[in-house]
């Protein structure tokens, strides 16, 4: 974990500290578990101990922060892969508000926050952050369904950030982003994308509403399961008993999955939405490689 990351949305990865709790069935197989298992860690679950890092590790970011300002290229911090930073523990409020201020004392690194607990963000994150949001943090929730979507977007437009981004990963289920229902009025939806209500009529037919949220969605990422059972796999290869023995084809898109991957990316286009296709997944994270229409989607927020 690091400067050196194979995440091709990010530059490098910072991890304040290591374990988790599963929350959602993106959680089911959690690549950061089965990667602190090979480690010899036991650190998943509510009633298992936190990992925590040296000082040395929390150097790191200062030294990219002096070579972006050296190069003024960006330099996108994702954190954290190997933690969640709204996890609500007594042992880890020390640490958090310990990389508060290591993030607002490294304003040329732009940090990637991403969360599947975005109702913690009042209590947790810096209060003066509400009244003005530092222009050099993204904030983002994992999102792997229609269900997610609509339960932890109502809570992360309450958070002011300049750039607000969705971590469809793993993708296990269809995604409209036209239709986020509104709490407590059935009736009414909004496209997170551009931020326009519509009002469904009995005829089951939007009108355009006058009124527009402010906040919005403006960046996507998506991607397949790896190393998860087939089911949940967005790809499957042709497989035949052949001299010598069993043979497989290349890795394909299921023809549901190959549906649903491009609604997601026709909304955003149409939206004019930046864009990030990671990869199809499969039984390793290249196993259906990153081509999605005969092409790679590596857009990103201005």
């Amino acid at each position: 974990m690091g400067e050196k990351t194979g995440i091709e949305w990010c530059d490098a990865t910072f991890n304040p500290w290591w374990g988790c709790t599963k929350v959602s069935p993106a959680c089911t197989n959690c690549y950061a578990e089965s990667s602190s298992k090979r480690f010899g860690h036991s650190i998943w679950g509510d009633k298992a101990p936190r990992r925590f890092l040296g000082e040395k590790h929390w150097s790191e970011p200062l030294r990219w922060n002096e070579k972006a300002k050296a190069s003024r290229e960006p330099f996108r911090i994702f954190c954290a892969s190997m933690a969640d930073i709204l996890e609500s523990r007594e042992d880890l409020l020390r640490e958090q508000q310990k990389l508060w201020r290591l993030i607002e004392s490294t304003p040329a690194l732009t940090w990637l926050l991403l969360t599947k607990r975005p109702e913690n963000a009042p209590d947790l994150l810096p209060s003066a952050w509400f009244k003005e949001w530092p222009r050099h943090v993204w904030f983002g929730i994992t999102t792997e369904n229609q269900k997610y979507l609509e339960e932890r977007w109502q809570h992360a437009a309450l958070v002011p950030a300049g750039i607000h981004f969705l971590s469809v990963e793993p993708l296990l289920g269809e995604l409209d982003f036209e239709r986020v229902p509104q709490p407590g009025h059935p009736k009414l939806h909004y496209n997170v994308l551009t931020g326009h209500w519509s009002h469904y009529g009995e005829d089951g037919q939007p009108d355009i509403c006058e009124h527009w949220e402010r906040e919005t969605v403006d960046w996507v990422i998506l991607a397949g399961e790896s190393g998860g059972p087939p089911e949940r796999a967005l790809v499957e290869r042709e497989s035949w008993h052949g001299q010598g023995g069993m043979k497989y084809g290349p890795w394909e898109p299921k023809p549901k999955s190959l549906e649903r991957v491009r609604a997601i990316r026709d909304q955003c286009e149409i939206a004019r939405v930046p864009f990030f296709f990671k990869a199809w997944g499969g039984q390793i994270s290249k196993s259906g490689g990153r081509l999605l229409d005969g092409r790679t989607w590596d857009e990103f927020p201005s």
